[in-house]
């Protein structure tokens, strides 16, 4: 699992939650992070990206990752609603 957010408090909390389930995240910082691992070769079965980067948002990290890695699943996170629904990418 690939677990995206810039907040280092949130970051170190659901990785040991992730882990206490069974988990195991590489947690990342910022989208463009997120984006170069993928790009390297790391397989990601699943994305958990916080929607309110600073870098980038993470429906451009997902769709990113998606474009990179077709079969990883996309979770969204945030402390806040987003402005707008969001809606699946064909």
């Amino acid at each position: 699992m690939l677990l995206v957010d810039d907040d280092p408090n949130v970051r170190r909390v659901v990785d040991r939650q992730l882990d206490a389930l069974g988990w195991e995240a590489v947690p990342v910082e910022t989208g463009q992070e997120a984006i170069r691992v993928v790009e390297h070769g790391m397989i990601v079965d699943v994305l958990l990206t916080d929607l309110h980067l600073p870098d980038i948002d993470g429906i451009v990290v997902a769709r990113a990752v998606a474009d990179l890695s077709p079969a990883t699943r996309v979770a969204f996170m945030s402390g806040s609603a987003p402005g707008k629904p969001l809606e699946p990418r064909d």
